[in-house]
């Protein structure tokens, strides 16, 4: 291989951010003895540079220093590569040797002082201007303003005024704008306001004014204590059309806020609020908080003077200071009345606490759990458990029991010399939903040690073990303690049975638990509420439907007053084990029975309509249950909510927004996560936006699920980096990001190609999270696959499996996507044979830890498509059949396309049609109209893709962007020019699409490949966008438009000069016409700017096996056959009537016509064709597939050979299959 192909391969890793892998060609260059140039060197060092690739870069700065080359522009890049990563050594090294060379320039000069900065030595920074001077070389704003930056930064202040001084005698009047402000920045720095505004007013006279400059004036204003002046700044900027930013406003806050400027601090927010469109910068934020903070005591600055006094025990001032806040306006919250009743508690102060109980409920609307809790506490510790109790009574009554005020209610009856009593009411607290906790069983254990219960001690320390996570060991103990119980005549009750019960439950043996049942029967006792509630809310669980039933009818008969509890459990147990319909008659006979009497019992029956497809009955259940006197709670609006989600049922999800508004008082987090997800599922993200920003300003941002709400609608909201910035905004509000906040932002940041950004969040995860979720780890590896990483996605797969982690499909799934896109690396076909193979051996051993779902098949199946891998493909097929799951829409649809790919395009078009013939009653998707118009499209069925685009409008299917450009792909490839120009004008006015770029691309290259350039630069409308004047250029090369072509190539360099396409282009079209010097120019261009032509490589798939042919090579295995191979199937094409078309010989170099019929022969589709029949001379069919486009003389030879060799050829180019055939080709000679 020689440096051509290598430097192809290298700018191939650079464009996939593989710098690792590029350094490794480099080296193993170095060891084939094949030294690297200019084109490989340089842009593998910017690609360093950029991405901070110390490593790389470094290993490569020493390979040149070991080589003799040298250059101005590879000193350069290494200049800048040592200064970006603060390598300041090197950069004085290599302009050692630059000043040797005398190619020092002023860019180099200040690159010096940069590298002298960095090393802290600004003296000789300094030096380095009168060295320049010596050199001739005169300094400029960029050389000072280097200069005066660090002299402010390092407060050298009488360093910085020389520099000053040496500007004015040097630049006269043409300082730029940003030394002028770095001048005054560096005074206002260094301690010397009045200085800087004197500059400032020099800059003023002269309009030189901005906001930077500006802000410095304010800071200087602010230095000498002239406020007001820095104020006033602030309208004397607007005079100058200046707006002020963020710094400005937050440099003034802080002044007022240190100055004790109330009413000036007030305006200042004000105005600051008027002005900025966006005023969420964390400086001015922080200057704001700071500033009210110190000056207005709002709730968090009273709270902590009350807390002050509490721990000086002072309790008794601590109350007072009530009075006083409300003095100044200022009304107490939660946390107010929290931290006052725990004092009042601890220091036994009875009547104050009441007092001060009362006063909460005359203030408060709604209590925080924690007040809740203080206020039951409150009555225990001061020796009254009974009022506790009461209170208890009443929060169950109003449904706002939690964890923590069962406990302190357990506590009251213990307190009161109730302990049994206290340990009934962890039966009820589960009928409540609420499950016991350590702190739970600890006062009961003790209670029980203190009034020497021993055997209810004993069952409590078994029911304990359910809490701490060891159900199987606790449940043989508790089997144990039950023989004990029975051998020595203990009689348990039902609560102790109940317990035997849930310990089988939670150990997941769901069975025996309904056994027990039987034997406790046998002992005469009967299962209550409790008991039937438990077990079919496990069988609901564990999908029981029929041992369900057998427990509703038990439960009917064995209980007569049912509870709510349990009314919920049959209703959801129906529901959740797919019988919705039985659900909602349960509920029918409820209603009859006047039982509907709970919102709980409702919402299981919207529930219920939801499930059974009746989204909108279940929205009309909300006033039928407000007849019944019941209101909708917070659970009855989230479960509405999710189902108009669910169904894009926009309006109707709006509707019940408002009314949740209307109706509940204290939103749960699952109802603001709800309403929050709706707006941006449903295509609305700024509104999901806007209601986080009203919660934000209510103080409500306290909960991880809604700040994840609100990351994912600016995701939805295209602002993929403002989502990244959140994470730093929810930890200043005390909120650490969990698994599924960094799963979000690293599927957004794969989605969005943002690979440094997801590289920090990675990083950030893994500091953060003790334990990562299955989907965070499958989003990883999913992330650098698709940021072109597959390696590090196969690294991380590594690490998972070392550590026993690989137990979900899902990461199962990204390795095998890894392997494949591993392929797309290098177009060595021994590599994609690798890869693919690899991604079998993966999906082969996955077999043996977890069963492949879908996607799996999804995944290998289209990567057998993509590179023509039709044996593995038709065995993976053949698995799909094996296992019943061609049936499933996705599936058919990726063998429509995998078919398509490797050229079975009647077996895509059968399948196609039996899938449709088979969904009569349902849509299929876009994406599998999709992929059967490209299946048209490709193999050039003009007809058939137009016949299915109108049954598509015939059946309203909603088309995409992707179904637009197909179809004018179609058009082009077809020569069907007036087709597609109408279908183009009716995007908009018939089918309500905005044509995009790429749209307009594909428009151009219709007109471009008919000859019609003008109507094509109608359509670029001096638009400067590389892929629309790529497409014009193409047609210019097919019509060798030798004017047309110069013009569109000089637009396309200016808008970027690296790719390669455009100079191949025009210097195909010079050497058309023989204007070989012209061509050699151009070629002379490319080496100039470091580009390297994209060689052509025809690939060929035979009984497994992947072979290569490269245009122009001779190093082939069998190639003395394959020559000779050529040699007859050429004579015979010869005497067939074929001509040689030398016009399409590339290379100007080839002068005589032998060379150039030499260079004919050897384009790599006639290679691959004579190595076909090599291994099969009596072969019927070729499949070949090509990088780049098919050149005429092989289009027209290949039509020949179909012919004289009775044989049919497929070759699938980079713009459409070609199948040539008794010598002809389905293009029709458009392509």
């Amino acid at each position: 291989m020689n440096v051509f192909l290598y430097t192809h391969f290298i700018n191939n890793c650079i464009w996939n951010d593989d710098l690792e892998r590029a350094l490794a060609i480099v080296l193993n260059m170095k060891g084939k003895d094949i030294e690297p140039n200019y084109a490989i060197y340089i842009p593998l060092l910017k690609a360093a540079t950029v991405k901070k690739n110390i490593q790389v870069g470094m290993t490569l700065y020493q390979l040149v220093k070991k080589s003799n080359l040298a250059s101005p522009q590879l000193s350069t890049t290494i200049i800048s590569f040592a200064l970006k990563l603060r390598k300041p050594e090197l950069v004085i090294e290599e302009i050692e040797l630059v000043k040797q060379q005398k190619w020092m320039t002023i860019i180099t000069w200040n690159s010096l002082i940069q590298a002298y900065i960095q090393e802290n030595n600004i003296k000789k920074a300094i030096d380095v201007i009168h060295e320049m001077k010596d050199n001739g070389i005169c300094p400029d704003s960029a050389t000072f303003n280097i200069l005066i930056t660090a002299c402010a930064n390092t407060k050298l202040f009488a360093e910085g005024k020389l520099i000053h001084k040496i500007t004015t005698n040097t630049l006269k009047d043409n300082c730029s704008v940003e030394l002028l402000t770095s001048i005054i920045n560096f005074y206002t720095k260094c301690g010397h306001p009045e200085i800087a505004i004197n500059e400032c007013e020099k800059m003023k006279s002269k309009g030189l004014m901005n906001v930077v400059s500006f802000t410095c004036l304010v800071e200087a204003y602010i230095q000498i204590n002239e406020i007001q002046k820095a104020i006033d700044t602030v309208t004397e900027m607007k005079q100058f059309k200046v707006t002020p930013n963020a710094t400005t406003f937050s440099i003034l806050l802080t002044a007022c806020a240190k100055l004790k400027l109330y009413k000036e601090g007030i305006l200042i927010h004000k105005i600051a609020n008027n002005t900025l469109r966006d005023n969420s910068s964390l400086k001015l934020l922080t200057s704001i908080i700071n500033f009210y903070t110190k000056y207005i005591k709002k709730y968090y600055g009273w709270n902590c003077l009350i807390q002050a006094y509490i721990q000086n025990k002072e309790v008794r001032q601590a109350i007072e200071i009530i009075t006083e806040m409300q003095d100044y306006g200022v009304e107490p919250n939660s946390t107010t009345f929290n931290i006052l009743l725990t004092a009042c508690a601890d220091s036994k102060l009875f009547e104050e606490g009441k007092a001060i109980h009362k006063l909460a409920t005359g203030t408060l609307k709604d209590y925080s759990s924690e007040l809740l809790a203080s206020i039951v506490n409150f009555y225990t510790k001061c020796g009254h458990p009974e009022t506790a109790i009461k209170e208890c009574e009443q929060l169950k009554s109003k449904g706002l029991m939690n964890n923590i005020v069962w406990n302190c209610l357990i506590q009251a009856y213990i307190q009161n010399k109730e302990v049994r009593q206290a340990i009934e009411v962890i039966t009820e607290m589960q009928d409540y939903g609420i499950e016991p906790n350590s702190t739970t069983f600890n006062i009961l254990l003790k209670a029980c040690a203190d009034s020497k219960l021993f055997e209810e001690g004993k069952l409590l320390h078994q029911a304990s073990g359910q809490v701490l996570n060891n159900p199987t060991i606790e449940l043989n103990n508790t089997i144990d303690q039950f023989e004990k119980m029975k051998t020595k005549g203990f009689e348990a009750n039902v609560i102790t049975w109940t317990c035997l019960i849930q310990a089988h439950v939670q150990n997941k043996e769901v069975r025996q638990a309904i056994e027990v049942i039987t034997e406790m029967q046998d002992y005469g006792i009967e299962p209550n509420s409790t008991t039937f509630n438990i077990l079919l809310t496990a069988c609901a669980d564990s999908k029981l439907f029929e041992e369900g039933k057998l427990i509703h009818e038990q439960a009917i008969e064995n209980v007569k007053d049912c509870s709510t509890e349990l009314l919920t459990s049959i209703i959801n147990f129906y529901t959740k084990c797919g019988h919705p319909e039985t659900a909602i008659k349960e509920c029918e006979k409820l209603k009859l029975k006047g039982l509907m009497n709970n919102v709980a019992v409702w919402n299981c029956l919207i529930q219920a309509h939801i499930q059974n497809n009746e989204v909108q009955k279940a929205i009309e259940i909300i006033t039928e249950m407000q007849q019944f006197g019941l209101n909708p709670d917070s659970t009855t609006y989230t479960i509405i909510l999710k189902a108009c989600t669910d169904s894009n049922l926009f309006e109707e999800g709006k509707f019940i927004h408002e009314q949740a508004i209307e109706n509940v008082k204290d939103c749960s987090t699952e109802l603001l996560t709800s309403i929050i997800s709706f707006y941006t599922k449903c295509g609305h993200p700024e509104v999901s936006i806007g209601e986080c920003e009203k919660l934000q300003s209510k103080g409500l941002m306290n909960n991880i699920a809604v700040w994840n709400c609100l990351i994912q609608a600016h995701i939805q909201n295209n602002e993929v980096q403002k989502s990244i910035k959140i994470i730093t905004e929810m930890q200043d509000y005390g909120i650490e990001p969990n698994s599924t906040t960094f799963n979000i932002l690293l599927t957004a940041c794969a989605d969005s190609k943002l690979f440094e950004e997801g590289k920090a969040i990675h990083k950030l995860a893994t500091g953060t999270l003790k334990d990562y979720s299955a989907e965070l780890l499958a989003s990883i590896v999913n992330f650098y696959t698709k940021c072109g990483h597959p390696e590090v996605s196969i690294e991380e797969c590594e690490q998972l499996k070392s550590k026993g982690l690989m137990n979900n499909v899902a990461i199962w799934n990204c390795l095998i996507q890894a392997h494949i896109q591993n392929t797309t690396n290098t177009q060595n076909p021994s590599t994609i044979e690798y890869g693919l193979n690899k991604a079998m051996v993966v999906f082969n051993e996955m077999k043996e830890h977890i069963e492949p779902d879908k996607i799996t098949y999804l995944i290998l199946l289209a990567g057998c498509g993509e590179y023509v891998a039709r044996k593995m493909g038709l065995d993976i097929i053949d698995e799909l059949k094996l296992k019943g799951m061609d049936v499933h829409e996705e599936i058919v649809s990726v063998m429509i396309y995998f078919y398509s790919r490797i050229a079975y395009q009647s077996t895509a078009q059968q399948l196609f049609e039996k899938l449709v013939e088979e969904s009569a009653q349902k849509r299929l998707s876009i994406i599998t109209y999709n992929n059967m118009l490209s299946c048209y499209a490709q193999h050039g069925k003009g007809t058939q893709a137009m016949n299915l685009f109108n049954e598509m409008v015939d059946k309203n299917v909603e088309m995409n962007e992707q179904t637009f450009t197909i179809m004018l792909n179609t058009f082009s490839h077809c020569g069907m020019i007036d087709e597609a120009n109408q279908l183009y004008g009716e995007m908009k006015t018939k089918y309500n699409h905005n044509p995009s770029v790429i749209v307009d691309c594909v428009m151009v290259d219709v007109f471009a490949r008919s000859g019609r350039f003008h109507e094509a630069e109608k359509i670029i409308n001096e638009r400067m966008n590389y892929s629309l004047w790529s497409a014009l250029l193409a047609g210019c090369r097919k019509f060798n438009n030798v004017e047309l072509g110069e013009k569109v190539f000089k637009i396309l360099l200016s808008i970027d000069e690296k790719k390669a396409p455009p100079y191949i282009l025009l210097s195909n079209i010079y050497t058309y016409y023989g204007l070989n010097e012209k061509a050699d120019n151009i070629r002379q261009l490319m080496i100039e700017n470091g580009i390297k032509k994209i060689p052509g490589i025809v690939y060929q798939e035979e009984d497994g096996k992947s072979y290569q042919f490269v245009s122009g090579s001779k190093k082939y295995e069998r190639f003395k056959e394959i020559e000779k191979m050529r040699e007859e199937i050429y004579r015979k094409i010869i005497q067939a009537g074929f001509e040689p078309d030398t016009r399409w010989v590339t290379n100007s170099k080839l002068l005589t016509e032998e060379e150039k019929l030499d260079s004919l022969c050897r384009h790599a589709e006639k290679t691959a064709t004579a190595h076909a029949f090599v291994l099969n001379p009596k072969r019927k069919s070729i499949i070949l597939a090509a990088n780049l486009r098919v050149c005429n003389d092989c289009h027209t030879a290949t039509e020949f050979i179909s012919k004289v060799m009775d044989v049919e050829i497929i070759i699938r180019d980079a713009n459409r299959y070609h199948h040539f055939k008794d010598g002809k080709c389905s293009c029709d000679g458009y392509w």
